[in-house]
């Protein structure tokens, strides 16, 4: 497998800062200030952006979530646009990362080993 290109990692990471930056201080919504974007990964063209991410606000649901983030891709996409310089802002898919529910049911699991 090869490695990605470093221009690729620094798009991504220019995305996860400024989504964050969007979601932070233009977002209205209550439900996504617990959110926090954890990776973002891009087509090789740029073209598409998987944004995986977390919440710590256990009052709503991972399917909710999605369907509020859904509602404001094109509104976050907006941003981009002008805070990135890119000839195509990506679109936008967000996926929960469950990889901290993961982690802690493996810690509980090496707990109860012990």
């Amino acid at each position: 497998m090869r490695k990605k290109s470093s221009r690729i990692n620094a798009v991504g990471d220019q995305i996860r800062d400024s989504v964050m930056e969007v979601l932070l201080t233009k977002v209205s919504d209550p439900r996504l200030k617990w959110l926090s974007i954890t990776e973002v990964i891009l087509s090789k063209d740029l073209s598409h952006a998987n944004l995986y991410f977390s919440s710590f606000n256990s009052s709503i649901t991972t399917a909710d979530l999605i369907k509020v983030l859904f509602r404001t891709k094109g509104f976050i996409r907006y941003h981009l646009s002008n805070n990135i310089k890119l000839r195509r802002i990506p679109k936008l898919d967000f996926i929960y990362d469950d990889s901290f529910e993961k982690g802690e049911s493996i810690d509980r699991k090496l707990k109860d080993l012990t």
